[in-house]
């Protein structure tokens, strides 16, 4: 794809999520933010939206929040961010969020599932642990009009 604009992305974005969550894709929305929220984890949520600069898509999760900001929480971090190969966890403002920018040239559905799938696994995997370690709370409400 030589110049990929927002709207093919998120076309692809809504057929992957619309496979991921076996449903169609003419139901899976896009919020006024330009994302498409999936509710897999039951503790949490993935958002999933597109840049067309690079082009590239967006992958975040909230984690946790109500965390104090103390040494042990940049710590706790760097160690999970050191063993894993695919985005990172980062802390601001009191919360914990997963982040993963996957840079495309040939966007396609089957590409963006597969991600889907890593980073909810790196999310539920890693988000317990977190928990254990810092406190806070962990996300666990999406809205009912997002996918």
């Amino acid at each position: 794809m030589e110049t990929a604009n927002w709207i093919e992305l998120m076309d692809v974005a809504k057929e992957a999520v619309a496979d991921f969550c076996s449903i169609k894709s003419k139901e899976v929305r896009v919020d006024e933010e330009g994302d498409i929220g999936i509710d897999k984890l039951g503790s949490g949520a993935i958002y999933l939206g597109a840049k067309i600069d690079l082009p590239a898509f967006i992958f975040r999760s909230p984690v946790l929040s109500e965390v104090k900001e103390k040494p042990l929480v940049y710590k706790a971090l760097n160690q999970v961010n050191s063993g894993i190969t695919l985005g990172q966890f980062s802390f601001i403002d009191g919360e914990v969020w997963f982040y993963y920018q996957l840079l495309v040239d040939e966007p396609t559905p089957e590409l963006v599932t597969n991600v889907l799938g890593e980073v909810l696994e790196i999310v539920d995997e890693y988000g317990d642990a977190l928990k254990a370690k810092l406190g806070g709370k962990t996300f666990n409400n999406v809205d009912e009009d997002e996918v």
